[in-house]
């Protein structure tokens, strides 16, 4: 069956085309139930991780780990007390202060302009 530009490919070749996808999101779906129990694994051992573990451990929560991934260490009550620690300790759920300091510095400048444009007008 040659396919065209334009054409939706029926029959068996789409059918093998989506059974291969869905072992595909299935084997994903896998990796990461793996990689989140290291990670979980990790932080069981919080405040004596070196320096290695301590930045794989971020770097996943930061970047790698979906939002369900994230909830699910959090809520894992066997690692609860070093997770919130950990995220204490690197500012993992809350603004890091500089962030503060910047939005407050627009809020202010906002607020100093409408007040200037107000005398204008």
């Amino acid at each position: 069956m040659k396919r065209r530009f334009g054409q939706p490919v029926t029959g068996l070749p789409c059918i093998f085309e989506n059974a291969q996808h869905m072992k595909q999101e299935s084997n994903n779906a896998v990796d990461g139930s793996n990689r989140r129990r290291e990670i979980e694994g990790i932080i069981a051992s919080y405040p004596s991780l070196n320096d290695e573990q301590l930045e794989e451990v971020l770097r996943y929560l930061k970047r790698e780990a979906s939002a369900m991934d994230q909830a699910m260490i959090a809520s894992n009550p066997e690692i609860t007390r070093q997770y919130r620690q950990l995220s204490r300790d690197h500012y993992l759920d809350r603004l890091h202060p500089t962030q503060v300091v910047v939005v407050s510095a627009l809020g202010v400048a906002l607020a100093l302009c409408l007040v200037v444009w107000g005398m204008l007008m």
